[in-house]
């Protein structure tokens, strides 16, 4: 049985996948090509997990980022 998420990281709230913001947490990392390239793609940190992870994840901490403040 698969469980099913409330939504992706990508359109989280609380994730994060700014270049700039990226390279400032993990030094060194625009150096690798990554930090604009494809490699990354729309990776990004989780605020709430403290992890690096791909977009297409998601967790039962799911925010929407349209959700009203």
């Amino acid at each position: 049985m698969t469980r099913v998420l409330p939504g992706r990281c990508g359109t989280c709230r609380h994730f994060d996948n700014d270049s700039a913001k990226l390279e400032a947490v993990f030094p060194g990392f625009a150096i690798m090509g990554s930090g604009f390239s494809s490699v990354r793609d729309g990776d990004g940190l989780c605020a709430v997990h403290d992890v690096y992870l791909s977009n297409r994840s998601g967790c039962d901490w799911f925010e929407s980022r349209s959700k009203s403040s």
